[in-house]
């Protein structure tokens, strides 16, 4: 279970450098509707759409952000946790998939898995929020729970062998 901030780690200053240009050069990567870029894939590159792109890259960020949030109690964290979040709920379709979600594919949305990090992320933040009693949380585990219960459970998921599965005739993946 992820702590809350109330259990800080001693100030370590060149950590603290460290964290402070990393969050520089990610800063750099964010356009206005998100964290954009060139994508290098094992398969197939992509250097033509370098727009924000709601992927697993949102897991990361989310998880990382409230990771830092926990051990040092600086706001800042939790705001760009937040911050995240709030591209995914900004970019998030009317059926629940996110736009731009398929990551060497993007613009492309449906892209899996890279929809369901981005639920990660998202959950990841509304237990966070719940956990000291922020009622947003609700915001971002509802957005999480439309692609779910849109795509997951309504499109992959077989009944029949109680496993998902990205094409009828495949066993769970």
């Amino acid at each position: 279970m992820l702590a809350l901030a109330t259990q800080l780690l001693p100030v370590d200053p060149i950590i603290d450098h460290a964290v402070a240009r990393l969050d520089a050069w990610l800063e750099t990567m964010r356009g206005a509707r998100g964290y954009g870029g060139p994508v290098a894939h094992w398969r197939q590159q992509s250097l033509i759409y370098t727009g924000p792109g709601r992927d697993w890259r949102y897991e990361g960020i989310i998880a990382g952000y409230l990771e830092l949030w926990r051990r040092s109690g600086t706001r800042l964290w939790l705001d760009r946790a937040r911050r995240a979040g709030d591209d995914l709920l900004g970019g998030q379709l009317a059926d629940g998939h996110f736009a731009a979600s398929a990551f060497e594919a993007n613009p492309a949305s449906a892209g899996s898995p890279h929809e369901a990090a981005c639920d990660v992320g998202l959950l990841l933040l509304a237990r966070t929020l719940r956990q000291i009693r922020d009622p947003a949380w609700e915001v971002y585990a509802g957005c999480a729970e439309h692609n779910l219960r849109g795509h997951y459970i309504a499109r992959l998921w077989d009944v029949t062998t109680g496993s998902f599965s990205e094409r009828g005739q495949c066993s769970s993946f």
